[in-house]
């Protein structure tokens, strides 16, 4: 979440309230400095996978793939 509906970065309640409206029960984070500018975030979900050293291994992985993610393990 990169901005709460006043355009202004996230509180903490503004995440908790979002999630709960949208039913998700995946982890999420907050955007509050918008540092996702390196990442392709076209849509959401969105799934960036990053490795132990902080690479990007895939910058938008939809459809979901659990076996990627279990390979890159």
């Amino acid at each position: 979440m990169q901005q709460d509906v006043n355009g202004q970065p996230p509180e903490t309640d503004d995440l908790v309230a979002w999630a709960d409206y949208n039913g998700l029960t995946h982890p999420i984070l907050a955007d509050p400095d918008m540092v996702t500018g390196p990442y392709v975030v076209t849509g959401y979900p969105t799934y960036v996978v990053i490795d132990r050293e902080m690479r990007i291994l895939n910058a938008d992985l939809w459809p979901f793939d659990p076996q990627y993610i279990i390979d890159q393990i």
